[in-house]
């Protein structure tokens, strides 16, 4: 699906949430966070030391086998199990395979049997995630240097 986990996070950075990280076991692939104030197990995509405790940027891939449209007016999203979660709310954008759902947070999700030509930007939708919900670490912005060659002699 994506070129590289580079590539990936360079095109959904947009839509990255903060999320609170919690330590983890060495070897343990599945990083424990807090978003909405719920606990959710992510499979870690970047680098198992790049994020450690507190709070970091993540953009949250949960696949789905397909998408529901619903009435439900309020976004929200429920645990339904260890790296599985049902969420719900509206889409912010589409593309053939993925859509990027605010469900409180926004989930860039990724749909198996593609996103339905019915379904548009703005539309209310429902999925249950397959596991693993995947992670992908967004790295903080580094400061920009101002002083020139000039001014550092």
């Amino acid at each position: 699906m994506e070129e590289s986990v580079e590539h990936y996070v360079a095109q959904w950075k947009p839509y990255a949430t903060e999320v609170q990280c919690f330590a983890r076991a060495e070897g343990n692939p599945l990083l424990e966070v807090r978003l909405l104030g719920r606990i959710i197990h992510v499979f870690e995509r970047t680098n198992p030391y790049l994020l450690p405790p507190g709070p970091a940027m993540l953009i949250l891939n949960p696949m789905a086998e397909q998408l529901t449209p619903t009435e439900v007016a309020t976004p929200g999203l429920e645990v339904i199990g260890l790296s599985r979660l049902k969420a719900w709310g509206r889409i912010l954008f589409r593309q053939s395979h993925t859509v990027v759902i605010d469900a409180g947070a926004p989930l860039v999700v990724s749909v198996l049997a593609g996103v339905p030509t019915s379904v548009a930007v703005g539309d209310m939708v429902t999925f249950v995630s397959l596991a693993p919900i995947h992670g992908f670490a967004v790295p903080p912005e580094r400061p920009v240097a101002t002083s020139t060659a000039a001014e550092a002699l």
